[in-house]
């Protein structure tokens, strides 16, 4: 149990999570009954590829199995779902804080630093910022640059400008080298007409010479996941 966490996990981390899910599936066939540590493993591979469906089935495995009140199994459902693009089910926002505050009040189990960026991310997505803001500012711990970076992301998908700058100067002062603000703010200017404050941040990018990714997105055919890069033509 332990060698298959460390794979799936390990190939989960290095942002292999179509190889992670393929050896999910190995371990099944073998017949070996994953615990709630490989769960979390397997919904954070669909969440990084968005296969919808391949965390629909863990989902069900994962009640069938008895583990879906496990506090990080289930931060993870919602994680998924939310990035996966099923809003419908991730936005079930009273049952997520729910379960957040019987871990924290009930249980005493103090959230630690992915907890609460999973709560950000929730409420961000679900157009709560302000409750998401909330959060950061109550959090236990020192927020990092991937807190606010799920913060930034929700303002850049609602279009809120004055939080959005604010939270992106956090973002730059913690993590300058990181390109996730200088892609989310020009965004976010674009998205509001800001044209030119946009051009203007994108300009400091390439005179700090911060590299960005090429963009790339996911699309799932019958239970196969495709993978396209910006300009992608080698695909069949």
């Amino acid at each position: 149990m332990v060698t298959w966490s460390a794979l799936i996990l390990g190939h989960v981390k290095y942002g292999r999570g179509q190889k992670a899910l393929e050896l999910f599936q190995q371990m099944q066939r073998e017949g070996v009954q994953p615990d709630a540590i490989i769960f979390v493993g397997v919904l954070n591979a669909c969440a990084s590829i968005m296969a919808l469906e391949e965390g629909r089935r863990g989902h069900e495995h994962i009640i069938q199995s008895g583990c879906e009140s496990d506090a990080f199994v289930g931060s993870s459902l919602i994680d998924m779902y939310a990035k996966c693009g099923s809003m419908e089910e991730a936005s079930r926002v009273d049952e997520g804080l729910h379960f957040y505050a019987l871990m924290t009040t009930v249980y005493r189990i103090p959230a630690k630093l992915e907890h609460c960026t999973c709560m950000v991310d929730l409420l961000g997505h679900a157009g709560h910022l302000q409750e998401a803001d909330n959060i950061i500012q109550g959090m236990p711990c020192k927020p990092d640059a991937a807190v606010w970076i799920a913060l930034l992301a929700a303002c850049r998908i609602h279009g809120n400008l004055e939080m959005g700058e604010r939270v992106a100067k956090r973002v730059l002062e913690l993590k300058p080298e990181n390109a996730a603000g200088y892609v989310l703010l020009p965004n976010l200017y674009a998205a509001t007409g800001n044209l030119e404050l946009s051009e203007n941040v994108e300009r400091q990018r390439k005179e700090r010479d911060v590299k960005k990714q090429p963009g790339c997105t996911w699309i799932e055919v019958n239970d196969v996941v495709h993978t396209f890069v910006v300009d992608d033509q080698t695909h069949p």
